[in-house]
């Protein structure tokens, strides 16, 4: 049994920082296979192969997805909110 006064602050900091870096890998994990299906240059079945590597070989196929798609790879969704943005502008002309 492990009590509260047999862990060290070192040892809780390490825990914490551990967990810490396992929600990111997960993070970066599920954002990649969003990417990968929203990426409309891919077919199926190319789409099929990178999920079933992101499964199989998941450090292999992280870096080889960030090196082979590059910095844009993971970058978010703010590129489809650019229209919407520029359509407010409009509005706003239009209406002064």
């Amino acid at each position: 049994m492990v009590f509260a006064y047999q862990w060290a602050v070192g040892s809780v900091f390490l825990m914490t920082f551990a967990f810490f870096l396992f929600l990111l890998w997960v993070w970066l994990i599920i954002r990649i296979g969003i990417a990968v299906f929203s990426n409309r240059n891919m077919g199926g079945g190319t789409k099929a192969l990178w999920i079933a590597c992101l499964i199989l070989f998941p450090i292999v196929s992280v870096i080889a997805y960030l090196c082979v798609h590059g910095s844009g790879a993971v970058g978010g969704t703010m590129g489809g909110l650019v229209p919407s943005d520029a359509a407010i502008q409009r509005q706003i002309r239009a209406a002064h």
